[in-house]
């Protein structure tokens, strides 16, 4: 479980995250944030359990719980529920895998222009270059070769997390301190979007019960590997914010100062991101493909699958070059997608469910999490639009 979290990128954005709000508010919020997502992940688990033995399924997925719960509402067939969390889902992984092409870029252009004197090419260059690894990777998909790649990453993740950890812890920076405490209030919409993006995990939560051999055990491993990774993020968060103040990145490793720490600690990144960028794919894919073949009937399965992952592929590459703003992407998708997936389905799903035996308290509490996840959809995505569009002009 703990892997599943550490395996992605998203914890390198925490200290500009942390920058946003200051080491008083920042802290104390993310966790709030860290909560919520894991109290949305109990609720799902939740409708997901009282669902399968109802329509007596065996196991359930994300959206097969919004389906049916739309259904045990309604009272009729309507696909909504699905239709929401595919459309969603969908968004989110391929919003990932726009973030993957540019953090892969970037890592590389700091290691090259750091280590080569003179030698200097815009960002958007070595985008295109990493196109062709990305689209030969893509036609990979076989799961098991999937699975190998994420273990060869998780490797390589850790050391890179672990080099930047030894880096910040040796190398704080206390003087005038107090600076630190309160960051810029107004940019809270980026925070929260980052911060509920960095826990957008619940699309895993399901999977992993239905994979273990004693789910009743799920729900204490699920909070020890929550409040593992919210540890985890505190220490990047704080120690890396007070390591370079307010000239942190959107991804901490582009601070680290030319020399072997930081090439080190960029390729790992860079080679981990490139590994498991199909991992990321693979979820839209299940999605997308089956209607692609259903509806393209005069050419061959395999001529709809290629043609489909190349154009997917390049969606991904074309919003990268579009976006090349690691946090802002970051915070763009973690506003519009992971907000909805993680804070809104959720208890949306449960008062469905139970609507019949909900208590007052539970349905309020269920209603003002879907309110905060509503805010953070929209005012996080108009901020980061507003934020983005500033960037060209």
């Amino acid at each position: 479980m703990l892997c599943s979290f550490l395996k992605r990128e998203w914890m390198l954005g925490i200290p500009y995250a942390i920058s946003i709000t200051g080491i008083i508010l920042g802290p104390p919020l993310l966790l709030l944030v860290g909560g919520l997502c894991l109290y949305c992940m109990f609720l799902l688990l939740r409708c997901a359990t009282v669902l399968a033995n109802k329509y007596s399924k065996p196991s359930l997925g994300y959206g097969d719980v919004l389906e049916l719960a739309f259904q045990d509402f309604y009272g009729n067939e309507n696909q909504i529920g699905r239709k929401l969390s595919n459309a969603f889902l969908i968004l989110t992984q391929l919003g990932f895998c726009s973030i993957y092409f540019i953090m892969i870029a970037e890592n590389i252009q700091r290691v090259i222009e750091n280590n080569v004197e003179g030698f200097h090419l815009p960002l958007k260059v070595y985008i295109v270059c990493i196109l062709v690894f990305i689209m030969l990777l893509s036609f990979v998909w076989d799961i098991k070769t999937l699975a190998i790649f994420s273990l060869i990453g998780n490797v390589f993740i850790f050391t890179g997390l672990i080099t930047i950890a030894v880096y910040v812890f040796q190398n704080p920076n206390y003087e005038n301190i107090s600076a630190t405490y309160i960051g810029d209030i107004g940019s809270l919409p980026i925070f929260f979007a980052m911060a509920v993006y960095a826990f957008e995990g619940i699309g895993l939560i399901l999977p992993l019960e239905n994979q273990m051999k004693n789910p009743s055990h799920f729900p204490v491993i699920l909070t020890i590997a929550t409040f593992c990774v919210l540890a985890i993020q505190l220490f990047f968060g704080i120690l890396g914010f007070i390591c370079f103040r307010y000239d942190i990145e959107g991804s901490i490793s582009f601070n680290l100062p030319q020399g072997i720490t930081s090439a080190i600690s960029q390729c790992s990144i860079a080679f981990t991101v490139l590994l498991t960028y199909n991992l990321m794919f693979f979820v839209p894919m299940e999605i997308i493909l089956p209607t692609m073949k259903a509806s393209i009937v005069q050419f061959s399965s395999y001529t709809v699958e290629f043609g489909t992952r190349t154009f997917f592929v390049i969606l991904t590459f074309l919003l990268s070059i579009l976006i090349p703003h690691i946090h802002l992407f970051i915070a763009l998708i973690g506003a519009l997608a992971s907000s909805c997936l993680a804070l809104i389905f959720p208890p949306l799903a449960y008062v469905m469910v139970f609507n019949d035996s909900i208590s007052r308290g539970k349905r309020i509490t269920c209603w003002c999490i879907m309110a905060f996840g509503a805010i953070i959809c929209v005012v996080g995505t108009v901020y980061s639009i507003i934020k983005i569009v500033k960037t060209f002009v």
